[in-house]
């Protein structure tokens, strides 16, 4: 049933980071990853690739604990994904805006969902709730609420200062207030 899929095997085995949250993590850890997996996607970046999925599944902590971003399959360069007529890929919970709304994604979309999933990271919640909206053709359409932002600010920022304040910036509805993820760090 699984011909014609591809497989990546991590050779030193490895845990989603959902997992590794879900099962307890010490804000060390937790910053590691961060800034490990921000590497990952600063580079990406740099070669003019974008991930347009990243979420607490796609990044994967090896028994190493080196953390790496996985599953680029809906992602590419930059001048591909700008082609593609399917512009709202991602997952709901962490999906930018202009993902969610089909318009072009970018680097700064990668940087939206970088940040949700580091306030999932941080805090072990979710960033955002979600709710269905309507039934459609089979489909569940859902609809993210966005509200959650308007009360974690304080807690991240008190927490981790100066790096708390930048990942908030990320989840700038508008993707021209947002750092990109190598500014998240400085």
């Amino acid at each position: 049933p699984f011909q014609g899929y591809e497989f990546m095997v991590l050779p030193h085995g490895g845990e989603t980071v959902e997992t590794v949250v879900s099962t307890g993590i010490t804000t060390n850890d937790a910053l590691t990853i961060l800034v490990q997996a921000g590497s990952a996607i600063t580079h990406a970046h740099s070669k003019d690739v974008i991930h347009r999925d990243i979420k607490p599944t796609n990044i994967v902590v090896d028994k190493n604990r080196k953390s790496k971003v996985i599953d680029f399959g809906i992602g590419g360069h930059m001048e591909d994904v700008f082609l593609d007529q399917f512009r709202g890929y991602g997952t709901v919970v962490y999906i930018s805006p202009e993902q969610e709304n089909h318009d072009d994604p970018s680097k700064l979309s990668d940087v939206y969902s970088f940040c949700a999933t580091a306030i999932f990271v941080l805090t072990g919640n979710q960033p955002y709730a979600t709710k269905p909206t309507c039934i459609q053709d089979g489909m569940v359409q859902y609809i993210t609420d966005r509200r959650f932002r308007k009360f974690v600010p304080a807690q991240i920022k008190d927490m981790y200062g100066k790096f708390g304040t930048h990942i908030i910036n990320g989840l700038s509805e508008d993707p021209g207030e947002r750092p990109e993820v190598n500014q998240l760090y400085t």
